[in-house]
């Protein structure tokens, strides 16, 4: 271990990187504005991820709870 580095939470567990996402899986293309390829490029950084695992969980929690994002 890296004696100057800071981590946060447990080291015991689960990557989110190594977590499947059950269910069919097709691949798919998007194309994002820079700003929010930037985000979501901070958001891996933070999640300990790739960004397209990061995109890949946005995906699969909008979809699961997609009550929460209709507007009423």
């Amino acid at each position: 271990m890296c004696k100057n580095a800071l981590y946060v939470g447990e080291l015991e567990n689960l990557s989110l990187q190594s977590e499947k996402i059950e269910g069919s899986k097709t691949r798919v293309t998007i194309r994002f504005k820079q700003e929010d390829h930037e985000m979501l490029d901070r958001l891996a950084f933070a999640l300990d991820v790739t960004p397209s695992k990061a995109t890949a969980i946005l995906l699969d929690v909008s979809v699961r709870n997609s009550h929460l994002l209709i507007s009423t």
